[in-house]
């Protein structure tokens, strides 16, 4: 093992030209190269089989334009300035590549011209085409005896031809790049610069494709963080003093791409990650360094190098469609180990992808993944046969999800789906020190994250995006059913949870339409369901809440055109799986929005027999049905100014308990139109309230197309005069506003005698409902008899009581006070029967109930004098 003394504080380095790259021997039939130790960089590795027809210079020409080669022509050019003989032609750029082979060609026919000459010889290259003139001047043996003037003329030509030959030469270190003021190329160094070049481009030619191994040793504190680099293995090896150690290797890489531009075979990079972190300050002088335990790798992921490399990767994610319409976590063209995509993609079956990449792709991506499936090929096959028994176990939960998977997030009915957009990550795992103890006893946890989106209403289909954290047991890598995991693959979940998820999704592209729906309230832990009519306006809501803070806010950006939202159909397989839990609807009955589940949503089963167990004259109801019907036909109104009492407005006035609210909701169950309730108390009693709420009220009113029902509007309908102004005003804003309502409006009231005049042109229809009488009673007791045997409930003698109905019906009650006594006879046979099962509801219990509760009603008539309540309302001439 390589040691780090006092005597060696310096690890080697690994300087481009002199070292010998390590190679790992790849599996035989294995066309992967992995430079590792051992490896030889100039040219003396056996031949992949997947690069063989690929030439040097294909292989200079995919590299990148980026740092990496900035790099290399700064390392040339100084190399040049020390050795100008010996100038590497990689350096050139590529505006000079046709430069460069034109002078190479020019230069070699020189260099043979040299060699066969061996006079003295004068050289002039005209031009940088090529082109050259050769001015050959061979001395004689002997010369004749020149004279004064032809030797002067002699003397004049010779610095005249080294002139040109050195402007010549000039010409040719300009286009080779080979530029030095300290330096002169001569004809001897052009001819050294040749041979050496071509020599080193013959050596290359025999260059593969491969992958380097890089490893990253680490340490992060508050203050200082600092990374080193090695070619080989790192080990733990003693520091300056015998109570120190560093995790390092012998082979230390200080400037990346300094030392990629050396070897341009290298068409991708594998980096592994060792954090040493929490080994600071924990050095033990008597601990073996044999024996010591080495620091787990925390990463790898492979960088790609060269242009061809990152156009497969890019093209590999593309043809497996791995990332989805959002920004996936692989666009940065790194691929992490484990690999996850190579997995999924091995299960496709990657041999119809390879087959559409060009020659160089292929044959680097083969590189890459000859690497990936030798080294994890092991683990895939356990996983296969781990999730094809619906397990999955800690280790391996990172091959779980995948972008594009429609994923269940939660359990029974709070579980919901949603769209995988990243691959699984993991972050910072929690109290991974397991030496030291978990405060509150908690167990350390690993943490993981991933984006997904589902779909949200506004009015609009819009994707909502969210971060989803998942937890696990950092220590227990045992296996567990997936279907059993907080988040998992829908592909994983049981029959159950899928039908539900397809039945909100079905209910969700439903709204997307206003919808009247009942709600089973039971989902909010109530102990009876109600089923409450709602209103699904999502478009309503959002014109309804602008202003407010925090309201929804959209781009207007529609997911689907107009044409796909009449559909009947979801537009998409997954749709339906990817709804939300809650939605906004309008409670009709409380009169306020709120959030609802849409797996309690139900179609809403319209009562028209109410109408028809109505105590009134049967041709009252017919003419009632008449106007109702004829309203909802629409029919044009006569009146001169249009949009003005084209509406139905009735009034039924009466005692308490006659049937007038009754009335209200048999109507709208007839019209099979939400029944919409104002109260006074709703209203105000302010004028610039009156209207603003009563606008509103009608507002949603027309739009919903409700039956607008104003109980115990005796307030808004009264009398006006001199002495009360306040009152006035009200009356007023009430008259105009109903004068342009175009729905079906219905007034209640028990005092019509103080209606002030105006009021009775604007009403086309007024019931009168008189306290009830005992044939009335009688068909009131029979009609809630009925409804009490179709809620089959138990313990309740049907027999009993309509045997006793007319005993029931001679004491006077009105119709709200029989409804009551059936409902408080019934909780009260309840209660009993939890400590009796052979309690029964019978007629000796109604009437236990009817006389209690008389005795108040016994009281009042004493207090009256012995008057009811509606002769007295007749002696003061309100009703």
């Amino acid at each position: 093992m390589p040691r780090w003394g006092k005597k060696s504080t310096r690890l080697p380095t690994a300087d481009a030209g002199t070292l010998s790259i390590p190679n790992q021997n790849p599996k035989p039939g294995n066309d992967c190269h992995l430079a590792e130790e051992g490896d030889n960089h100039n040219g003396n590795s056996s031949k992949a089989k997947t690069g063989s027809d690929v030439s040097h210079e294909e292989w200079r020409e995919d590299r990148y334009i980026t740092g990496h080669e900035e790099t290399s022509s700064r390392q040339c050019v100084g190399r040049c300035r020390k050795y100008p003989h010996s100038m590497a032609l990689n350096a050139m750029t590529p505006d000079a590549s046709s430069q460069r082979n034109e002078f190479e060609h020019s230069g070699l026919a020189l260099r043979q011209d040299v060699a066969n000459n061996n006079s003295s010889i004068d050289q002039t290259f005209t031009d940088t085409s090529g082109r050259r003139e050769m001015l050959l001047q061979q001395q004689p043996t002997q010369q004749p005896t020149q004279g004064p003037m032809q030797q002067q003329r002699q003397m004049q030509a010779i610095p005249e031809q080294t002139d040109s030959l050195a402007n010549a030469l000039e010409s040719v270190a300009r286009a080779l790049n080979i530029q030095d003021k300290d330096s002169t190329l001569t004809m001897e160094t052009l001819q050294t610069y040749l041979s050496d070049h071509n020599s080193k481009k013959e050596a290359q030619k025999s260059a593969v494709p491969m992958v380097q191994m890089i490893h990253r040793v680490y340490r992060r504190t508050k203050h200082v963080s600092s990374e080193h680099l090695y070619l080989d293995q790192p080990q733990w090896i003693e520091g300056e003093t015998s109570s120190r150690t560093a995790f390092a290797g012998s082979l230390s890489v200080h400037n990346i791409p300094a030392y990629l531009s050396k070897h341009p075979e290298i068409c991708g990079v594998i980096y592994r990650d060792y954090d040493i972190t929490s080994f600071i300050g924990k050095d033990d002088p008597d601990e073996d360094l044999n024996t010591k335990v080495n620091p787990e790798q925390t990463g790898e992921f492979i960088e790609p190098i060269t242009r061809s490399l990152s156009s497969a990767i890019n093209r590999f994610f593309e043809y497996y469609k791995f990332n989805t319409d959002a920004v996936a976590s692989f666009n940065s063209l790194k691929l992490i180990a484990p690999y996850v995509t190579i997995y999924y993609a091995r299960k496709d079956g990657i041999p119809s992808f390879m087959a559409t990449l060009e020659r160089r792709q292929h044959a680097q991506f083969q590189i890459l993944l000859d690497y990936i499936l030798s080294r994890y090929e092991d683990d895939y096959s356990i996983l296969d046969e781990m999730t094809s028994k619906g397990k999955i176990s800690h280790a391996y939960i990172e091959y779980l999800f995948k972008p594009g998977d429609t994923l269940v997030l939660g359990k029974d009915q709070e579980a919901r789906g949603c769209l995988c957009m990243t691959w699984l990550r993991k972050n910072k795992p929690k109290n991974t020190d397991f030496d030291q103890e978990v405060p509150n006893g908690d167990k350390p946890k690993s943490t993981f994250e991933l984006e997904a989106w589902s779909w949200d209403l506004d009015g609009e289909f819009f994707k909502k995006e969210s971060n989803i954290l998942v937890e696990f047991d950092a220590k227990d890598f045992s296996e567990k059913n997936i279907s059993d995991l907080s988040l998992r693959p829908l592909r994983f979940a049981d029959g159950a949870t899928e039908i539900r998820l397809k039945t909100r999704g079905e209910w969700f592209w439903k709204c997307r339409e206003r919808q009247m729906v009942s709600y089973d309230d039971t989902l909010q832990g109530l102990h009876h369901s109600s089923y409450e009519r709602y209103m699904v306006d999502m478009a309503m809501y959002r014109d309804l809440h602008k202003s407010e803070s925090g309201a929804v806010k959209r781009d207007g950006v529609s997911y689907f055109s107009l044409a796909v939202m009449k559909q009947e159909n979801p537009p998409e397989e997954n749709f339906t799986y990817l709804a939300p839990l809650t939605l906004k609807a309008y409670n009709l009955k409380k009169k306020k929005w709120t959030n609802v589940k849409l797996d309690g949503l139900r179609q809403v089963s319209w009562n028209t027999r109410a109408f028809e167990s109505l105590v009134l004259k049967e041709k009252t109801k017919r003419l009632i049905r008449a106007l109702v019907s004829n309203q909802i036909e629409a029919e044009k109104s006569t009146d001169l100014i249009s949009g003005k009492g084209n509406g139905l407005i009735m009034l039924l006035h009466g005692g308490p308990g006659t049937g007038k609210t009754l009335t209200a909701e048999s109507v709208a169950e007839i019209a099979k139109r939400p029944l919409y309730p104002v109260t006074c108390g709703d209203i105000g009693t302010k004028p610039e309230e009156v209207e603003n709420y009563l606008e509103y009220a009608l507002h949603l009113g027309k739009t919903w197309g409700c039956v607008v029902l104003l109980d115990e509007a005796d307030v808004f309908l009264e009398q006006r005069g001199l002495e009360d102004l306040h009152r006035n005003a009200l009356v007023s804003v009430f008259l105009r506003v109903l004068e342009y309502y175009d729905g079906i409006l219905i007034l209640t009231s028990n005092r019509v005698g103080t209606f002030d005049e105006a009021f009775k042109s604007r009403i086309q229809l007024a019931v009168h409902y008189n306290s009830l009488d005992l044939d009335q009673r009688t068909q009131i007791w029979r009609n809630f008899t009925h409804r009490l045997r179709d809620l089959n409930e138990e313990g309740i003698d049907f027999a009993d009581l309509m045997d006793n109905i007319p005993q029931l019906a001679r004491k006077e009650m009105n119709g709200r006070e029989i409804r009551n006594a059936i409902t408080t006879a019934r909780q009260y046979a309840r209660w009993e029967r939890q400590q009796d099962q052979s309690f029964k509801l019978n007629y000796n219990v109604v009437k236990e109930v009817i006389e209690t509760a008389g005795e108040f009603d016994e009281y009042i008539n004493i207090l009256n004098g012995g008057l009811t309540q509606e002769q007295l309302a007749k002696d003061e001439g309100i009703r």
